[in-house]
C-alpha cells in the first residue's frame, strides 16, 4: 500500500488531510523512504528533510510542498508546489493521484511500440540510440496514455496529470505532445500521439 509522510506543523491541516486519504499514514520519524511526501513550509525538522533529499537521490519520491520550499529542501527535487492558502479538495486530489501512481514508479518498464519508457528515470530507450530523456510531465503524459484501452479525453488527461486547475489550459497540453511528438517519433516511423475528432488523445502504433 502506498505510505504518505506528512511533515505538516499545523495539526488540523494535517488531521485534514489524513481523514480523505485512502492511505497507510507514516509517523514522521520512520526510519524509511515512503512514496509521497508533503512538507509544509513552516516545516523545521531539518534532520527530517536532509533524509527526504537522501533518498531523493535513490528513489523515485514524489515530494509536494505547501507554500514556498522550507529550508533545507532542494528546490529541485520538488515534485509539485501549491501555492497558500490551498483548497483541501484540490490538494488531497493531487495526492491521491500521486499516491495511485507510486506503484507504477516502482513497476517494470512500459512498453509503447519499440520504445521502453522508465518511470522511475524518466527516460525512453530504444535498441539503438542514446536514452530519450523525459520531463516529469511528459514522463506522466505518456504512462498515462500507454496504459489506457481506449483514446483519452482532453479534460480527463488535463485533470490526471496537472489536476482541477483552471490556470492550466489546452495550449499547456499542447506544447507538452508537441515536444514528446518530436521525441517520440523524430524519423516519422508511426509511434506518435494523435488527436481524435472528440478532441481524446491515444498512442498510435505502426510497425518498428
Amino acid at each position: 500500500m502506498p505510505t504518505l509522510y506528512l511533515l505538516i506543523p499545523d495539526l488540523a491541516l494535517a488531521d485534514a488531510v489524513r481523514e480523505q486519504l485512502p492511505c497507510q499514514m507514516v509517523l514522521p520519524d520512520a526510519p524509511q523512504p515512503h512514496d509521497v511526501f508533503l512538507v509544509d513550509e513552516a516545516c523545521a525538522d531539518k534532520k527530517s528533510l536532509q533524509k527526504i533529499t537522501q533518498w531523493r537521490v535513490d528513489c523515485p519520491l514524489t515530494i509536494l510542498t505547501l507554500g514556498a520550499a522550507p529550508v533545507g529542501l532542494d528546490a529541485a527535487i520538488i515534485t509539485e508546489n501549491f501555492a497558500k492558502p490551498v483548497r483541501l479538495g484540490h490538494l488531497t486530489g493531487r495526492v491521491v493521484f500521486y499516491l495511485e501512481t507510486a506503484p507504477r514508479l516502482r513497476a517494470n518498464p512500459i512498453w509503447i511500440g519499440p520504445y521502453q519508457l522508465q518511470p522511475a528515470l524518466r527516460q525512453l530507450l530504444r535498441d539503438a540510440g542514446d536514452p530519450i530523456r523525459l520531463t516529469e510531465k511528459e514522463t506522466a503524459i505518456l504512462e498515462y496514455l500507454a496504459q489506457s484501452k481506449d483514446p483519452v479525453p482532453r479534460e480527463d488527461l488535463l485533470a490526471a496529470i496537472w489536476g482541477y486547475d483552471g490556470r492550466i489550459d489546452t495550449h499547456t497540453l499542447e506544447t507538452h505532445l508537441y515536444q514528446l511528438r518530436r521525441k517520440l517519433d523524430p524519423e516519422q516511423q508511426g509511434y506518435e500521439i494523435l488527436v481524435t475528432r472528440n478532441a481524446a488523445y491515444f498512442i498510435t502504433q505502426g510497425a518498428p
